[in-house]
């Protein structure tokens, strides 16, 4: 009897232990499957791939009146990529938090599938810069730190070629021009590297575009496109280096994806 009660009890320990091992192996793959959804960015690497195609040109249309230099402002970042952005069903957003006295800016770029890429940058606030006040003075330290970690994680590069500034209100050059007349009539160039926009690419220039583009059909018409050109030769040798850059960015994003789709 005593054996036959002890036999029904190992039997039940038994059963409870495979019942706690199976569970355990359940959770064990629910943490797993959440890692791996947490460390993937496959689905957001691939919109933000696509979206680049469909951003505007970012160009220059402020001035700063402390350093003569001029830049894209956040509005002109935010106009050039959100059509591209919403599109792809990615967003960014960006946030100061303050942190025991120091300062952060918080930027997000998010995708529909839940996945999302998070920069922690510190704000620094210069002694000097010709600000009326503190709180100006962080605005503008602010500002700047923001188009400058927008520009990164967007992964675009703002351009001083007034033929690309479509939806600037007034050209590169005739916004310098009424910004000189705004700070004195100064003289002094704002410091802005006109490039050679007459001057078409080279033949080594070329053949590194053809074999950079090779099996991206898609890559190809959209870049004749936003330059408006009508093959690759056509283009100017100022824009080269950007655009070499930003293909080559793209098909890195598009490693995982069939290259018949590009």
């Amino acid at each position: 009897m005593e054996s036959m009660e002890f036999q029904e009890i190992n039997n039940k320990f038994c059963m409870l232990s495979k019942q706690l091992a199976d569970q355990m192996n359940k959770m064990y793959d629910l943490i797993k499957a959440d890692r791996e959804k947490l460390t993937d960015k496959s689905a957001l690497y691939d919109a933000l791939a696509k979206a680049k195609l469909e951003y505007k040109p970012v160009t220059f249309n402020r001035i700063n009146t402390f350093n003569k230099q001029v830049y894209a402002d956040l509005d002109m970042i935010e106009k050039a990529t959100r059509d591209g952005l919403s599109h792809n069903g990615l967003v960014f957003f960006q946030r100061p938090e303050d942190e025991d006295g120091t300062t952060f800016l918080y930027s997000t770029l998010g995708h529909s599938s839940g996945q999302e890429i998070v920069c922690k940058s510190r704000l620094i606030v210069p002694g000097y810069t010709g600000a009326k006040s503190d709180n100006q003075r962080f605005g503008e330290s602010l500002a700047y730190l923001k188009r400058q970690v927008a520009q990164c994680m967007l992964s675009i590069t703002a351009s001083h070629d007034e033929e690309d500034n479509d939806d600037a209100d007034t050209s590169a050059t005739q916004f310098d021009k009424t910004m000189r007349n705004a700070v004195g009539n100064s003289e002094v160039p704002a410091m802005v590297d006109q490039g050679t926009l007459s001057e078409k690419i080279n033949k080594d220039q070329l053949q590194e575009l053809h074999y950079e583009l090779e099996n991206y059909p898609m890559m190809y018409k959209s870049l004749l496109k936003g330059l408006e050109i009508k093959e690759l030769a056509d283009m100017p040798k100022a824009k080269y280096r950007q655009n070499i850059e930003m293909i080559k960015r793209q098909k890195a994003a598009l490693t995982e994806s069939p290259q018949k789709e590009w």
